[in-house]
Protein backbone atom coordinates (compact mmCIF):
# COMPACT_ATOMS: atom_id res chain seq x y z
CA UNK A 1 0.00 0.00 0.00
CA UNK A 2 2.72 2.90 1.32
CA UNK A 3 5.00 1.29 -2.04
CA UNK A 4 1.54 2.16 -4.07
CA UNK A 5 1.13 5.73 -2.97
CA UNK A 6 4.79 6.69 -3.38
CA UNK A 7 4.66 5.64 -7.27
CA UNK A 8 1.39 7.79 -7.15
CA UNK A 9 3.00 10.72 -5.07
CA UNK A 10 5.96 10.56 -7.08
CA UNK A 11 4.25 10.61 -10.10
CA UNK A 12 2.31 13.86 -8.92
CA UNK A 13 5.53 15.79 -8.85
CA UNK A 14 7.17 14.63 -12.30
CA UNK A 15 3.72 15.88 -13.47
CA UNK A 16 3.72 18.82 -11.93
CA UNK A 17 7.40 19.44 -12.98
CA UNK A 18 6.41 18.77 -16.61
CA UNK A 19 3.08 20.38 -17.50
CA UNK A 20 3.56 23.42 -14.61
CA UNK A 21 0.27 25.61 -15.61
CA UNK A 22 0.32 24.91 -18.85
CA UNK A 23 -2.99 23.22 -18.34
CA UNK A 24 -5.53 24.34 -15.82
CA UNK A 25 -6.04 20.83 -13.91
CA UNK A 26 -2.15 20.72 -13.79
CA UNK A 27 -1.64 24.49 -12.38
CA UNK A 28 -3.01 23.15 -8.94
CA UNK A 29 -0.66 20.09 -8.79
CA UNK A 30 2.12 22.54 -9.71
CA UNK A 31 1.10 25.54 -7.15
CA UNK A 32 2.14 22.31 -4.55
CA UNK A 33 5.40 23.54 -3.07
CA UNK A 34 7.97 21.27 -4.05
CA UNK A 35 8.81 20.84 0.01
CA UNK A 36 5.34 19.11 0.47
CA UNK A 37 6.14 16.62 -1.89
CA UNK A 38 9.24 16.11 -0.61
CA UNK A 39 8.04 15.21 2.74
CA UNK A 40 5.30 13.19 1.76
CA UNK A 41 7.76 11.09 -0.49
CA UNK A 42 9.95 10.63 2.73
CA UNK A 43 7.34 9.84 4.94
CA UNK A 44 6.51 6.86 2.23
CA UNK A 45 9.31 5.91 1.79
CA UNK A 46 11.01 5.74 5.15
CA UNK A 47 7.29 3.78 6.11
CA UNK A 48 7.84 1.25 3.28
CA UNK A 49 11.33 0.56 4.03
CA UNK A 50 10.68 -0.21 7.82
CA UNK A 51 7.71 -2.34 6.40
CA UNK A 52 9.26 -4.62 4.15
CA UNK A 53 9.38 -8.23 4.79
CA UNK A 54 13.40 -8.84 5.63
CA UNK A 55 15.12 -11.60 3.70
CA UNK A 56 17.19 -12.73 0.70
CA UNK A 57 16.78 -10.66 -2.13
CA UNK A 58 14.25 -8.26 -0.72
CA UNK A 59 17.16 -5.68 -0.17
CA UNK A 60 16.22 -3.46 -3.16
CA UNK A 61 12.34 -3.55 -2.16
CA UNK A 62 13.43 -1.47 1.00
CA UNK A 63 16.00 0.69 -0.62
CA UNK A 64 13.88 1.35 -3.71
CA UNK A 65 12.05 3.70 -2.49
CA UNK A 66 15.09 5.76 -0.25
CA UNK A 67 16.47 6.10 -3.32
CA UNK A 68 13.58 7.96 -4.85
CA UNK A 69 13.02 10.03 -2.20
CA UNK A 70 17.03 10.88 -2.29
CA UNK A 71 17.01 11.46 -6.10
CA UNK A 72 14.06 13.95 -5.87
CA UNK A 73 15.66 15.73 -3.00
CA UNK A 74 18.92 15.81 -5.43
CA UNK A 75 16.92 17.64 -7.97
CA UNK A 76 14.87 20.08 -5.88
CA UNK A 77 18.48 20.81 -4.28
CA UNK A 78 19.91 21.84 -7.47
CA UNK A 79 16.57 23.17 -9.42
CA UNK A 80 14.21 24.82 -6.83
CA UNK A 81 16.72 25.73 -4.53
CA UNK A 82 19.87 26.28 -6.31
CA UNK A 83 22.01 25.58 -4.15
CA UNK A 84 25.26 25.08 -6.28
CA UNK A 85 24.80 29.09 -6.48
CA UNK A 86 26.55 28.92 -3.11
CA UNK A 87 29.67 27.79 -5.14
CA UNK A 88 29.18 28.28 -8.75
CA UNK A 89 27.38 32.04 -9.23
CA UNK A 90 29.81 34.86 -9.86
CA UNK A 91 30.27 38.31 -8.88
CA UNK A 92 30.58 40.87 -11.13
CA UNK A 93 30.83 45.00 -10.41
CA UNK A 94 26.81 46.19 -9.27
CA UNK A 95 25.08 48.37 -12.28
CA UNK A 96 22.15 48.47 -10.57
CA UNK A 97 20.32 47.39 -7.98
CA UNK A 98 16.56 46.30 -8.64
CA UNK A 99 13.51 46.16 -6.10
CA UNK A 100 10.25 45.10 -6.05
CA UNK A 101 7.30 45.01 -3.57
CA UNK A 102 3.73 44.42 -3.67
CA UNK A 103 3.30 46.47 -0.85
CA UNK A 104 -0.34 45.44 -0.13
CA UNK A 105 -0.99 45.83 3.87
CA UNK A 106 1.72 47.60 4.28
CA UNK A 107 2.16 50.55 6.47
CA UNK A 108 3.41 54.24 6.11
CA UNK A 109 6.14 53.98 8.28
CA UNK A 110 7.42 50.44 6.98
CA UNK A 111 7.12 51.33 3.22
CA UNK A 112 9.36 54.77 3.91
CA UNK A 113 11.69 52.93 5.73
CA UNK A 114 12.14 50.46 2.73
CA UNK A 115 12.77 53.68 0.37
CA UNK A 116 15.74 54.38 2.88
CA UNK A 117 16.86 51.21 2.96
CA UNK A 118 16.53 50.57 -0.76
CA UNK A 119 18.62 53.71 -1.04
CA UNK A 120 17.97 54.82 -4.36
CA UNK A 121 20.17 57.42 -5.00
CA UNK A 122 23.32 55.44 -3.32
CA UNK A 123 24.11 57.86 -0.66
CA UNK A 124 25.06 54.52 1.54
CA UNK A 125 25.89 52.65 -1.44
CA UNK A 126 28.11 52.19 -4.38
CA UNK A 127 25.12 51.49 -6.99
CA UNK A 128 22.06 53.33 -7.61
CA UNK A 129 19.05 51.83 -7.11
CA UNK A 130 15.34 51.31 -8.84
CA UNK A 131 12.55 50.66 -6.49
CA UNK A 132 9.10 49.35 -8.10
CA UNK A 133 6.25 49.36 -5.93
CA UNK A 134 3.11 47.60 -6.61
CA UNK A 135 -0.57 48.12 -4.60
CA UNK A 136 1.26 51.02 -2.44
CA UNK A 137 -0.93 53.73 -0.29
CA UNK A 138 -2.08 55.92 -2.36
CA UNK A 139 -2.21 58.51 0.24
CA UNK A 140 1.31 59.10 0.48
CA UNK A 141 3.02 62.30 -1.14
CA UNK A 142 5.67 60.78 -3.53
CA UNK A 143 7.37 63.68 -4.61
CA UNK A 144 7.91 64.62 -1.03
CA UNK A 145 9.18 61.17 -0.52
CA UNK A 146 11.26 61.44 -3.33
CA UNK A 147 12.76 64.81 -2.22
CA UNK A 148 13.35 62.82 0.99
CA UNK A 149 15.70 60.51 -0.57
CA UNK A 150 17.65 62.63 -2.67
CA UNK A 151 20.74 64.19 -1.74
CA UNK A 152 19.73 67.29 -2.58
CA UNK A 153 16.90 69.43 -3.71
CA UNK A 154 14.95 68.49 -6.67
CA UNK A 155 12.78 70.55 -8.54
CA UNK A 156 9.46 70.44 -8.99
CA UNK A 157 9.80 69.91 -13.11
CA UNK A 158 12.26 67.50 -12.92
CA UNK A 159 10.52 64.91 -10.02
CA UNK A 160 9.28 62.85 -12.42
CA UNK A 161 12.79 62.26 -13.75
CA UNK A 162 12.72 60.21 -10.74
CA UNK A 163 9.52 59.52 -10.32
CA UNK A 164 6.92 57.63 -12.43
CA UNK A 165 3.45 56.07 -11.47
CA UNK A 166 0.87 54.11 -13.61
CA UNK A 167 -1.65 51.82 -12.36
CA UNK A 168 -0.81 50.36 -9.45
CA UNK A 169 2.81 51.32 -9.21
CA UNK A 170 4.94 53.55 -8.50
CA UNK A 171 9.17 53.91 -9.83
CA UNK A 172 11.60 55.45 -7.98
CA UNK A 173 15.04 55.35 -9.17
CA UNK A 174 18.33 57.63 -8.21
CA UNK A 175 18.88 57.74 -11.91
CA UNK A 176 17.04 59.57 -14.67
CA UNK A 177 13.73 57.88 -16.24
CA UNK A 178 13.46 58.64 -19.33
CA UNK A 179 10.63 57.08 -20.20
CA UNK A 180 7.63 55.37 -18.67
CA UNK A 181 4.41 53.82 -19.44
CA UNK A 182 1.39 51.34 -18.51
CA UNK A 183 -1.06 49.43 -19.69
CA UNK A 184 -4.55 47.91 -17.62
CA UNK A 185 -4.34 43.94 -19.00
CA UNK A 186 -7.97 43.66 -19.33
CA UNK A 187 -7.42 40.03 -17.76
CA UNK A 188 -10.81 40.35 -15.58
CA UNK A 189 -9.51 38.06 -12.52
CA UNK A 190 -12.01 37.62 -9.82
CA UNK A 191 -11.50 38.95 -6.22
CA UNK A 192 -12.03 38.30 -2.58
CA UNK A 193 -14.54 41.16 -3.03
CA UNK A 194 -18.24 40.61 -4.35
CA UNK A 195 -18.17 42.07 -8.16
CA UNK A 196 -14.99 43.50 -7.84
CA UNK A 197 -12.64 42.83 -10.78
CA UNK A 198 -9.25 42.72 -10.99
CA UNK A 199 -7.73 43.56 -15.07
CA UNK A 200 -3.93 43.13 -13.83
CA UNK A 201 -1.22 45.61 -14.47
CA UNK A 202 2.00 46.51 -16.25
CA UNK A 203 4.30 49.13 -16.28
CA UNK A 204 7.78 49.79 -17.54
CA UNK A 205 10.17 52.76 -16.62
CA UNK A 206 13.65 53.44 -18.95
CA UNK A 207 16.85 53.92 -16.51
CA UNK A 208 19.94 56.14 -18.36
CA UNK A 209 22.50 54.88 -16.41
CA UNK A 210 26.36 55.92 -16.96
CA UNK A 211 27.71 53.26 -19.10
CA UNK A 212 24.11 52.82 -20.94
CA UNK A 213 20.30 52.10 -20.45
CA UNK A 214 17.88 49.36 -19.18
CA UNK A 215 14.19 49.20 -19.42
CA UNK A 216 12.37 47.76 -16.52
CA UNK A 217 9.24 46.08 -16.40
CA UNK A 218 6.45 45.13 -13.97
CA UNK A 219 3.69 42.95 -13.38
CA UNK A 220 0.92 42.62 -10.91
CA UNK A 221 -1.07 39.32 -12.25
CA UNK A 222 -4.75 38.79 -11.31
CA UNK A 223 -4.53 36.28 -7.96
CA UNK A 224 -7.55 34.48 -9.34
CA UNK A 225 -7.28 30.57 -8.62
CA UNK A 226 -9.83 29.92 -10.75
CA UNK A 227 -8.06 31.01 -14.01
CA UNK A 228 -5.18 28.94 -15.94
CA UNK A 229 -2.45 31.54 -15.72
CA UNK A 230 -1.94 30.19 -19.37
CA UNK A 231 -5.31 32.06 -20.25
CA UNK A 232 -3.47 35.56 -18.88
CA UNK A 233 -0.77 35.09 -21.56
CA UNK A 234 -2.40 36.06 -24.69
CA UNK A 235 -4.24 39.37 -23.54
CA UNK A 236 -1.44 40.48 -21.63
CA UNK A 237 0.78 40.82 -25.01
CA UNK A 238 -1.67 42.06 -26.80
CA UNK A 239 -2.53 44.84 -24.15
CA UNK A 240 0.88 45.36 -24.18
CA UNK A 241 1.55 45.87 -27.75
CA UNK A 242 -1.37 47.85 -28.33
CA UNK A 243 -0.93 49.83 -25.57
CA UNK A 244 0.56 53.69 -26.04
CA UNK A 245 3.02 56.12 -24.29
CA UNK A 246 3.86 59.90 -24.53
CA UNK A 247 7.73 60.79 -23.99
CA UNK A 248 7.98 64.15 -22.22
CA UNK A 249 10.34 66.88 -21.34
CA UNK A 250 10.59 68.67 -18.06
CA UNK A 251 11.18 72.73 -18.97
CA UNK A 252 9.92 75.56 -16.20
CA UNK A 253 7.01 75.97 -17.80
CA UNK A 254 5.69 72.24 -17.44
CA UNK A 255 6.64 68.97 -19.20
CA UNK A 256 6.21 69.03 -23.14
CA UNK A 257 5.49 66.30 -25.39
CA UNK A 258 7.86 65.44 -27.35
CA UNK A 259 6.21 62.18 -29.31
CA UNK A 260 4.42 59.19 -28.45
CA UNK A 261 5.24 55.38 -28.80
CA UNK A 262 3.18 51.88 -29.42
CA UNK A 263 3.82 49.01 -26.71
CA UNK A 264 6.95 48.59 -24.37
CA UNK A 265 9.99 48.81 -25.26
CA UNK A 266 12.01 45.73 -24.68
CA UNK A 267 13.04 44.38 -21.16
CA UNK A 268 16.51 44.39 -19.77
CA UNK A 269 14.79 43.66 -16.13
CA UNK A 270 11.32 41.81 -15.48
CA UNK A 271 9.98 41.80 -11.97
CA UNK A 272 6.09 41.61 -10.31
CA UNK A 273 3.94 39.32 -8.68
CA UNK A 274 2.68 37.15 -11.32
CA UNK A 275 0.45 35.09 -8.66
CA UNK A 276 2.10 31.68 -10.15
CA UNK A 277 4.98 29.55 -8.70
CA UNK A 278 8.92 29.22 -10.21
CA UNK A 279 9.15 27.30 -13.09
CA UNK A 280 6.06 28.24 -14.66
CA UNK A 281 5.04 27.89 -18.46
CA UNK A 282 3.04 30.51 -18.78
CA UNK A 283 5.52 33.06 -17.25
CA UNK A 284 8.61 31.56 -20.17
CA UNK A 285 5.98 31.92 -22.70
CA UNK A 286 5.01 35.83 -21.26
CA UNK A 287 8.67 36.31 -21.57
CA UNK A 288 11.33 34.47 -24.10
CA UNK A 289 14.97 35.31 -23.18
CA UNK A 290 14.52 36.32 -20.22
CA UNK A 291 16.52 34.09 -17.60
CA UNK A 292 15.35 33.77 -13.35
CA UNK A 293 17.30 35.71 -11.18
CA UNK A 294 16.39 33.02 -8.24
CA UNK A 295 17.75 30.41 -10.80
CA UNK A 296 20.90 32.59 -11.35
CA UNK A 297 21.77 33.68 -8.28
CA UNK A 298 19.18 32.84 -5.52
CA UNK A 299 19.84 30.50 -3.27
CA UNK A 300 17.28 28.10 -0.66
CA UNK A 301 13.22 27.98 -1.41
CA UNK A 302 13.50 31.77 -0.84
CA UNK A 303 9.62 32.40 -0.94
CA UNK A 304 7.70 35.64 -0.17
CA UNK A 305 4.06 34.51 -0.14
CA UNK A 306 2.22 34.49 2.49
CA UNK A 307 4.02 36.69 4.87
CA UNK A 308 0.58 36.14 7.13
CA UNK A 309 -2.65 34.52 7.07
CA UNK A 310 -6.05 36.33 8.37
CA UNK A 311 -7.43 33.13 10.49
CA UNK A 312 -10.82 34.82 11.01
CA UNK A 313 -9.62 36.73 13.92
CA UNK A 314 -6.48 38.07 13.82
CA UNK A 315 -2.95 38.04 11.74
CA UNK A 316 -0.72 34.89 11.96
CA UNK A 317 2.71 35.19 10.66
CA UNK A 318 3.60 32.32 8.33
CA UNK A 319 6.52 30.69 6.47
CA UNK A 320 6.46 31.84 3.27
CA UNK A 321 5.99 28.77 0.98
CA UNK A 322 5.17 29.97 -2.55
CA UNK A 323 7.45 32.21 -4.76
CA UNK A 324 5.20 34.26 -6.73
CA UNK A 325 7.06 37.54 -6.33
CA UNK A 326 9.91 36.95 -9.15
CA UNK A 327 12.16 38.67 -10.81
CA UNK A 328 13.71 38.09 -14.18
CA UNK A 329 17.08 39.29 -16.93
CA UNK A 330 17.68 39.69 -20.39
CA UNK A 331 20.01 36.59 -21.00
CA UNK A 332 23.33 38.22 -22.82
CA UNK A 333 22.44 41.66 -21.72
CA UNK A 334 22.20 41.78 -17.85
CA UNK A 335 23.22 38.84 -15.10
CA UNK A 336 22.20 38.30 -11.56
CA UNK A 337 24.60 38.26 -9.26
CA UNK A 338 22.44 38.39 -6.13
CA UNK A 339 19.04 37.85 -5.26
CA UNK A 340 16.58 37.57 -2.18
CA UNK A 341 13.44 38.04 -0.39
CA UNK A 342 13.80 40.69 2.30
CA UNK A 343 10.96 40.42 5.35
CA UNK A 344 9.90 43.63 6.29
CA UNK A 345 8.06 42.88 9.01
CA UNK A 346 4.50 43.69 7.54
CA UNK A 347 2.57 43.45 4.34
CA UNK A 348 1.35 40.12 3.01
CA UNK A 349 4.29 39.49 0.69
CA UNK A 350 7.86 39.73 1.03
CA UNK A 351 10.31 42.14 -0.92
CA UNK A 352 12.98 41.33 -3.90
CA UNK A 353 16.04 42.39 -4.22
CA UNK A 354 18.11 41.76 -7.29
CA UNK A 355 21.63 43.35 -7.71
CA UNK A 356 22.64 43.01 -11.62
CA UNK A 357 26.01 43.27 -13.49
CA UNK A 358 26.15 44.14 -17.33
CA UNK A 359 26.85 40.37 -19.07
CA UNK A 360 27.09 42.63 -22.04
CA UNK A 361 27.64 46.48 -23.04
CA UNK A 362 24.55 48.07 -22.16
CA UNK A 363 22.19 49.40 -24.69
CA UNK A 364 23.09 53.12 -25.59
CA UNK A 365 21.26 56.04 -23.65
CA UNK A 366 19.56 58.21 -25.23
CA UNK A 367 21.04 61.12 -26.58
CA UNK A 368 19.62 63.81 -24.87
CA UNK A 369 20.81 61.90 -21.27
CA UNK A 370 24.50 61.52 -21.86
Amino acid sequence: MFRLTLFVVALGFLASRIFTDHYAWSQWVFWIPPEAWLFTMWLLAIATALLEPRGKGRRWARLGPLVLAAVATLHVALVHWNLQNAVLRKPGPTALRVYHWNATEATDEALQSFLRDADPFALRHDSPAVVVLANPPLRLDWPDIVRMLAPEEIAQRDVQRHLRRGGRFVFISGKPLTTAGWASLGLKGQTAEPDLLDDGTAMFAEVALESGHVVVWAFDWPSDPKRGRMDYVEPTLRAIAESTHSTFTPTAAGPLQREKHTGFPDAGVVVGDFNTARGSRAISDLLPGMASAHAQAGIGPDYGWPRFIYDGKRDRTTIPFLGLDQAFVRRGEWRATAYRMIDLGVGTHRAQEVVLTPAARPRAAPADLR
